[in-house]
């Protein structure tokens, strides 16, 4: 029988994650909607590279999460097809630290990363056609100007 994985305290959302001025919201899973997974990491760490699991992998069903909007999981989708795999699971990995801990903060960070780029509204683009008035202008300016340059030299 699997080994059950051991509890982790997810962060909660506050100042140093997200800034006041933030004119959307950023959807953040709760403790039990994400899976953990410990592995021994390729990284740093010495003699206890073989011995203890460091590496951590956060994941979590993008279908399954009622926390998120359908209009983020499409961005999900969209930005990020690398970290999903099969199963549609958002994989997020880090293996960069010699402590799980720090490696564990370190998903956080990413996931965070992630999650607001994914619910950060998409820019409508305005496509303008032709010249604006203040550029008409200029560029009859400039055409007069060469035009009076031109014609100075004329010795009629």
């Amino acid at each position: 029988a699997p080994q059950p994985l051991p509890r982790v305290m997810v962060p909660q959302i506050h100042s140093r994650y997200f800034s006041d001025d933030a004119s959307f919201h950023v959807p953040w899973p709760q403790e039990h909607q994400i899976q953990f997974k410990f592995s021994r990491s390729s990284g740093p760490g010495g003699q206890n590279v073989n011995k203890v699991n460091t590496k951590v992998d956060i994941r979590f069903v993008i279908g399954d999460a009622t926390w998120m909007s359908n209009e983020v999981k499409e961005r999900l989708r969209e930005l990020y097809p690398n970290r999903i795999n099969a199963l549609d699971e958002l994989v997020v990995t880090s293996q960069e630290h010699r402590t799980q801990e720090q490696n564990k903060h370190e998903c956080f960070e990413k996931l965070r990363d992630i999650l607001t780029e994914a619910a950060r509204p998409v820019k409508e683009r305005t496509i303008r056609e032709g010249l604006t008035e203040h550029a008409k202008l200029n560029r009859l300016k400039e055409k007069k100007k060469h035009a009076d340059k031109k014609s100075s030299r004329r010795w009629d």
